[in-house]
């Protein structure tokens, strides 16, 4: 290492540690939980998951009709 590098080494060991207090700590906590229990209800199928879904099994009855049309089987 370089003297410079050094010199950046002792000035990072020397900088003094943070820490949190408790009251930031229990507001963050109960602010996560609350956002996680949001989360956490059960959602319903929007319409563009319908939509999704519905273009998914049109394709993929399309790719097993070339399939099968190829194989002979149809």
């Amino acid at each position: 290492m370089t003297n410079r590098e050094d010199q950046v080494i002792e000035r990072l060991a020397n900088l003094r540690t943070v820490k949190p207090s408790a009251d930031w700590e229990k507001r963050v906590r109960a602010r996560c939980h609350s956002k996680m229990t949001l989360r956490q209800a059960p959602q319903s199928l929007r319409l563009v998951d319908c939509a999704a879904l519905a273009v998914l099994c049109l394709y993929l009855s399309a790719v097993l009709q070339a399939a099968s049309r190829l194989s002979g089987v149809l």
